[in-house]
């Protein structure tokens, strides 16, 4: 992600007031895998990260997706989520 993507980003969570604090939002910003847009600009992310759960004994990755309020009736959850496995198959391919 370039600087102004992580810029309009923090315009996003702003507006949707996504985290409680600028700090924990900070800290979420580098995991964004994938954003969705429309001519408004952002309307959904999906965030991951690496984790390796005790009971499993092995690295997974965690995502969280957030959709703005007023985009949550269409389909960009399932485009978001189809886009960012295969971001993260290909980086697991290329850094196993």
């Amino acid at each position: 992600m370039t600087d102004d993507d992580l810029e309009r980003l923090r315009q996003f969570y702003r507006k949707e007031e996504t985290f409680e604090s600028e700090l924990g939002m900070e800290t979420r910003l580098n995991e964004a895998v994938v954003i969705a847009e429309d001519d408004s600009g952002i309307v959904g992310v999906i965030r991951a990260f690496a984790t390796t759960p005790p009971t499993l004994l092995q690295p997974i990755y965690y995502h969280s997706t957030f959709i703005a309020k007023d985009n949550r009736d269409g389909t960009i959850l399932r485009r978001l989520l189809r886009r960012s496995v295969e971001i993260l198959e290909d980086y697991a391919k290329l850094h196993d």
